[in-house]
Formats: C-alpha cells, sequence, structure tokens
C-alpha cells in the first residue's frame, strides 16, 4: 500500500494506492483515509486517469456527505461503545510492560497500556484490540448466521469462516472458498449483515460480479441494493 496524501475540502487528506490482481478498480472512504484499488497491469497513464477520477469523486463525495471525513473515533478511560446492542464501559490502566492487552469483565473492558504509551499509538492499539476481543466473542454469532443463510439458500460447499478487522472491504470470498469478513459488521442492522454474507455466499458460485451473480443476489434478497445504499451512507460510522 503506497501511503500519501491530497487537498480535499481545502486540506491535506490521507490517500492509501493499492495495487493488486483485481479485474476493476475501485475508491471508499476508511479509517485510514481514501483508499484506492487498482488492478496491478495498469500502465502510469491508465492509473494517474484512474487516480484524477477517483480524487474528483471524492471530492464530490466529501461536499455531499461531511461526515466521510471526521476524524476517526477517541476513545478515552470511561467512554463507552455500544457493539449489537450491548452497552461496553472501557477502562485504561498503565503498566510496567511491553505490550497493550484487553481483558473483558462483564460490561466493561479492560485495557493495560504500556506506560508513556503516546496518545496515537494508544488510540492504534485500542483498535486493534476492541476488534480481536469482539471478533472472538461474535464468531459464534457470525458462524451461526452463515451457516443458517447458506443452508436455507444456497448449499454451497466452503472451508473456513474469519472474523478480522478490515477497513477496505466488508467480506471477501477466496479461490480456495473461505469466507472472510469484516468485524465492522458488528455496527450494521441484522438485515444488512445478511446482505454481505449473503454476497459473499454467492462468491461460491461466482467469483466476480457479474450478472449471473447479481441475478441471484437479487432471487435471495430482492431489496439488496437498500442494504448497498446503507453501508455506503452509514459505513464510516462503523468501526472501532
Amino acid at each position: 500500500m503506497e501511503g500519501e496524501s491530497f487537498f480535499l475540502n481545502g486540506a491535506l487528506y490521507p490517500l492509501h494506492i493499492i495495487k493488486e490482481r483485481r479485474r476493476s478498480a475501485r475508491a471508499s472512504f476508511t479509517r485510514e483515509g481514501l483508499v484506492i484499488k487498482l488492478p496491478h497491469h495498469l500502465s502510469t497513464s491508465e492509473t494517474q486517469k484512474y487516480l484524477v477520477s477517483f480524487k474528483t469523486w471524492a471530492e464530490k463525495q466529501a461536499l455531499k456527505h461531511p461526515r466521510l471525513i471526521q476524524p476517526p473515533k477517541t476513545h478515552v478511560d470511561g467512554s463507552s461503545l455500544t457493539v449489537q446492542g450491548r452497552t461496553f464501559t472501557l477502562r485504561f490502566s498503565y503498566q510496567e510492560r511491553t505490550n497493550s492487552t484487553a481483558k473483558v469483565r462483564g460490561d466493561e473492558i479492560h485495557f493495560y497500556f504500556p506506560v508513556g504509551i503516546s496518545s496515537s499509538l494508544l488510540q492504534k492499539h485500542v483498535t486493534v484490540l476492541l476488534s480481536r476481543t469482539f471478533a472472538r466473542m461474535y464468531q459464534t454469532f457470525l458462524e451461526e448466521k452463515v451457516y443458517t443463510l447458506n443452508k436455507q439458500y444456497f448449499g454451497f460447499a466452503f472451508n473456513t469462516i474469519r472474523f478480522k478487522y478490515n477497513t477496505s472491504n466488508w467480506g471477501s470470498c477466496s479461490a480456495k472458498k473461505n469466507l472472510n469478513f469484516s468485524t465492522r459488521l458488528l455496527f450494521a442492522p441484522e438485515d444488512v449483515i445478511n446482505y454481505v454474507i449473503i454476497h459473499e455466499l454467492v462468491h461460491l458460485k461466482y467469483l466476480n460480479h457479474s450478472s449471473s451473480f447479481w441475478s441471484l443476489v437479487q432471487a435471495v434478497m430482492p431489496d439488496y441494493k437498500i442494504k448497498i445504499k446503507w453501508l455506503r451512507k452509514h459505513g464510516y460510522s462503523c468501526d472501532f
């Protein structure tokens, strides 16, 4: 990932360019800034055309939806976080240690940080630890949804189900039939979570976004476009 920045609404904004094996180009606002994914085979001139196009798109989106470029959440001792309808209070402690850890105690999550840790690093550690904590807590919840929806609509064979922190997409399906889902989905409504799961399950049959792929998605969830709109409008707030 190449990290740089560009002017957005009169201020510098983080830009990350990723070149990878993919057929199409896409851009999205994430916690880290604007992420642009491009096919690795593009020429320099083609790359520049996409960058100009996506930057223009980002400027229009930022003007239309200012919240997209709001700074990420900042957690402090005593702040709260609501996940799947349950509210947790965050408790911070500092010790003579080299790493950061977190433990759930009832409705509190206790964090233990090294003495002298910087504010920016602390926030990064909180995000990672929260994601790991809730991934463990809701792994069974996610797996049951995947198995239930697959049994109800498809009956496809797949291998692993992984729940991890990912800001570049909501889910993915590999050629080896491994399903991955972002822990950020825990902040989305149930019907939106179901859409993302169905989307990835359909990839087990169509590893692309062809008309056949979308036809099957629509057959199972006729109003799937409403879920996509929700993610585009509120996805920025689904984060730790």
